[in-house]
């Protein structure tokens, strides 16, 4: 009897089988996608804290590197001063005040203020001028110690007092206003005309109301300035040839007419005189550069500079106004948001971090220099146990001889070579 074959017969639901599957595949890509988004969290996450803490730390260094550069410029003040003590700390304090209402920075400022004290302006006044020529570079869109040196050069020029700094800056302003120049090239050449006009009895209105009107003319500011200078001079100064000619057209030509009708007055005689011809003129003003200025005035310049001197009578208040326009940007906004986050820093923990850190490296550089004795050389030794003096050897000579061991060394300790 063959044996009995036993079959068996396995049927597979693959519908299910593939639903199972399908739901397994689907557990798994689903944690799979949390897990990545875990990951992507964690990744921003991270990414946010350390752009935050690069954000912080260049902030940081900035403001200890304006801390430090501020200490520097406020040093420099110092060394101008008699009295450092309270006044310092008044000055410093001050400018930290002014940087919150000012768009320029505390360093700029301290730069500005020891211009302004080299200037021989008064410790007692320095500050109020420095206000002004805050307000001034605000206006002109310059930095201060640009507009700190041009409103000082004209008050010493004139003569006078620094409560006139904000006369002084509104003419300034009023000629940038009226001519073709910025106050950054106004500022740098005022102090070519202010002296001899000064000496001259000519107003800076008057001055600053030619320039205007020259540089409006086509004439830049500086060649402006040298022009009007020379013309001055010719005026106190006249050639021969430029006093007969003036005395034949019956007019008075020297420093005593420009003293009673002042510079505009005595031209308008001479443009009026000659009708402006400028073979005439270049006989009354021999010098190209203040021929050259006359010309323009006697080519109609005259009226307009005219006018413009009433505009600079009337000049009050115009720096203010100006500023007050310049200040409402989002550069200046920005300057001065960040002026006062400097000066937050400087009075908190930054200051006292520089001061410690000055202190630390200070105290480093006192011991090093300590440390640095000069070397004694000997011309004769006596070696131990006798009492014979003989010429030592280079080592010796310095005293770096080991007695004790016979040995030669160096002064730090070390054996000589072969020793």
């Amino acid at each position: 009897m063959p044996p009995q074959q036993l079959v068996v017969t396995a049927q597979l639901n693959t519908a299910q089988f593939s639903q199972s599957l399908q739901a397994m595949v689907s557990g798994i890509s689903g944690a799979g996608q949390s897990m990545l988004n875990v990951g992507r969290s964690f990744a921003s996450t991270w990414f946010a804290v350390s752009v935050t803490v690069a954000a912080v730390s260049t902030a940081v260094g900035l403001l200890t590197r304006s801390v430090s550069e501020f200490q520097t410029q406020m040093a420099r003040v110092n060394t101008l001063l008699s009295d450092s003590g309270e006044t310092m700390r008044r000055m410093s304090q001050g400018i930290l005040e002014l940087s919150t209402i000012r768009p320029q920075s505390i360093t700029e400022m301290g730069d500005a203020l020891y211009e302004i004290l080299s200037a021989a302006i008064p410790v007692e006044k320095s500050m109020g001028v420095l206000t002004q020529a805050t307000l001034a570079a605000t206006a002109g869109f310059s930095d201060t110690k640009t507009a700190a040196l041009g409103i000082t050069a004209v008050l010493n020029a004139y003569g006078m007092s620094a409560e006139n700094a904000g006369r002084v800056s509104d003419v300034m302003f009023r000629t940038v206003d009226r001519g073709n120049v910025v106050f950054g090239q106004l500022a740098g050449v005022v102090g070519t005309t202010a002296g001899i006009a000064a000496q001259a009895k000519v107003s800076f209105e008057e001055t600053s109301a030619v320039l205007a009107t020259l540089t409006r003319r086509g004439m830049d500011a500086d060649a402006s300035a040298i022009s009007i200078a020379q013309a001055i001079r010719a005026i106190i100064d006249p050639s021969e040839q430029a006093r007969n000619l003036t005395r034949q057209l019956g007019i008075e030509f020297n420093a005593q007419a420009m003293q009673a009708k002042g510079l505009l007055g005595v031209l308008r005689d001479v443009i009026n005189a000659t009708q402006g011809q400028s073979q005439m003129l270049s006989i009354v003003f021999p010098e190209w550069r203040a021929l050259r200025a006359v010309l323009a005035l006697a080519s109609g310049g005259l009226r307009e500079a005219e006018d413009d001197l009433k505009r600079m009578q009337n000049s009050l208040g115009a720096t203010g106004q100006a500023a007050e326009k310049a200040t409402d940007t989002l550069a200046n906004q920005s300057s001065i948001m960040w002026n006062t986050l400097k000066k937050a820093f400087v009075e908190g923990v930054g200051g006292q971090a520089v001061d410690a850190l000055t202190k630390f490296i200070k105290g480093i550089n006192e011991a090093r220099q300590s440390a640095e004795k000069p070397i004694e050389v000997k011309s004769k030794v006596t070696r131990p146990g006798t009492t014979k003096t003989e010429e030592p050897s280079v080592w010796e000579a310095i005293g770096a001889t080991d007695y004790g061991t016979g040995r030669e060394l160096w002064a730090g300790g070390e054996t000589l070579p072969g020793g």
